[in-house]
């Protein structure tokens, strides 16, 4: 139970700060975006559909740079592997990604309401259950290949 604690809040804090950063482009974009183009219907709900294009992107540039010298995030410190956390950074990747495809697609097909409704109430309850599935997942494979050391190690 500590080891998956501790994945959580390792997984949590740094989910936060690349969200925190996917906030600051994004509205810097959408105001660049405002004084640029003419605001209609459609460009609107396109740049509100891409939020969280930039987190995706993010967590995929994060995934596959894992384990360099210049490694941001200080996946050095934590409970997890370099190997554990290229796979958690493709999965928040893969999840911000579904979360962009998921609203694009209701921009399209639902109703203005039902699409807003969706694309307010969508993000933390996906990003949620990704933290949680992941943090049980990393801290399962920890705790088996501790087992399999214990196993393969000789008796002293």
């Amino acid at each position: 139970m500590i080891i998956f604690l501790r994945i959580f809040c390792a997984v949590l804090w740094r989910s936060i700060l690349v969200l925190v950063l996917n906030t600051l482009v994004t509205y810097w974009l959408s105001h660049l975006a405002g004084s640029l183009l003419v605001q209609t219907d459609f460009l609107v709900k396109a740049r509100l559909s891409l939020w969280f294009l930039p987190a995706g992107i993010i967590f995929a540039v994060l995934a596959a740079r894992v384990g360099n010298a210049d490694s941001v995030l200080l996946e050095k410190r934590s409970p997890m592997s370099f190997a554990q956390w290229g796979q958690t950074y493709g999965s928040l990747a893969g999840c911000a990604f579904l979360i962009v495809m998921i609203t694009c697609v209701a921009a399209l097909v639902a109703e203005t309401d039902v699409w807003l409704g969706l694309r307010t109430l969508l993000p933390l309850p996906m990003f949620l259950l990704f933290w949680i599935a992941v943090s049980v997942w990393q801290a399962k494979s920890l705790s088996v290949h501790a087992r399999n050391n214990e196993r393969l190690s000789p008796p002293a």
